[in-house]
């Protein structure tokens, strides 16, 4: 197999985003999420293509839908259930601040074998500018 990680933070195909993880509980019935920690990743961005396209709902498709790469360790999620009982805490999917513009995380595929992780996110408007 062919590892390509070493792509992954070449700068003749890289660029630096910002990822925003964010987590949440449910507190008397009200879901309640936390600030959103804010991680700096390098790798490859590129557009999604038209066939990458056809593996995401077609409700998303509408959204300019961008492809996210990183090399493990760093990982880009999806909303999911961080523990095992109902009272854990849960992480909503990742956003990504590129190029001035907010992206929110829609399906991620784990490559690691591979030597990378890539994620599909669609625009969902202008980067915040809270610093």
């Amino acid at each position: 197999m062919i590892n390509v990680r070493d792509l992954m933070t070449d700068s003749d195909f890289a660029t630096s985003y910002t990822v925003l993880r964010t987590k949440g509980k449910w507190e008397k019935g009200r879901f309640i999420k936390s600030k959103p920690t804010k991680l700096k990743y390098f790798g490859p961005v590129q557009p999604a293509t038209t066939d990458e396209l056809q593996q995401i709902p077609e409700a998303d498709r509408t959204q300019e839908t961008m492809k996210f790469m990183c090399a493990p360790p760093k990982k880009i999620f999806i909303t999911r259930e961080i523990g095992g009982d109902e009272t854990a805490d849960g992480a909503i999917s990742d956003h990504i601040i590129w190029d001035g513009n907010l992206y929110k995380v829609i399906r991620v595929m784990n490559w690691r074998h591979h030597g990378y992780t890539r994620a599909f996110a669609y625009s969902v408007g202008e980067a915040p500018t809270d610093g």
